[in-house]
């Protein structure tokens, strides 16, 4: 039986989920930055109506602009060919739950009308885990942000577009990601490219070693 999961105000949730059977979620660049604008448009508590009825010209402006009344903050994300991640703040009561039912239900709704196909693209409800200390955020971010390296899509963890890990390093915040907190929590943003860049190769070679034993039985 499903049990619905209870979110705290100002609490921190890695959020992920991964599309059906493991199947790519993401058919080309168009795809990847529809879920980005998608996540950056639910933000906001009351948007002014659905994604796909805006127009672009409105959809620039608010795009453009900070939510008046966000209900989570982004704190880092990163989407993979078949699975993304989101570091997210509660910033409203219900504000999670909303969040991500309106925003994977609209991209949903665009990725089947766009591919010609029906049904779910992802796999069930997402998965939420609390983050419960600062410790545990840091290493979380990292993980997060070096999984385009680990899976061997780019040769450097800055080069990767999908991500929030370039905004990490420019030290700039935006609609859908604001960095802060964590490079705050590490010293600077420099501190932070260190930070990730020092674990790179070994996040790496622990990946091969379990593919290794994997395929192995």
């Amino acid at each position: 039986m499903y049990i619905k999961p209870t979110f705290i105000n100002q609490s921190i949730y890695h959020l992920y989920n991964r599309g059906v059977a493991k199947q790519p979620i993401f058919a080309d660049e168009r795809d990847y930055q529809r879920l980005l604008t998608t996540f950056s448009f639910y933000l906001e508590g009351q948007p002014p109506s659905k994604l796909s009825t805006v127009v672009l010209q409105d959809l620039k402006k608010i795009l453009g602009s900070a939510a008046s009344h966000p209900i989570i903050e982004i704190l880092g994300y990163c989407l993979m060919p078949n699975h993304f991640h989101l570091l997210v703040r509660q910033v409203e009561e219900g504000g999670i739950s909303t969040f991500m039912r309106r925003a994977l239900d609209s991209y949903t709704r665009y990725y089947n009308t766009r591919h010609n196909r029906v049904g779910s693209i992802f796999q069930g409800k997402f998965k939420a885990v609390l983050v419960e200390n600062d410790e545990q955020l840091i290493h979380l971010s990292r993980y997060i942000h070096l999984n385009p390296f680990v899976e061997n899509l780019i040769d450097a963890p800055e080069s990767y577009r999908w991500s929030s890990y370039q905004c990490y390093l420019s030290g700039r915040s935006s609609r859908i990601c604001s960095p802060d907190f964590i490079v705050e929590l590490v010293g600077s943003a420099a501190e932070y490219r260190e930070f990730v860049t020092d674990y790179a190769g070994y996040a790496q070679s622990i990946a091969r070693i379990k593919k290794a034993l994997i395929d192995e039985f």
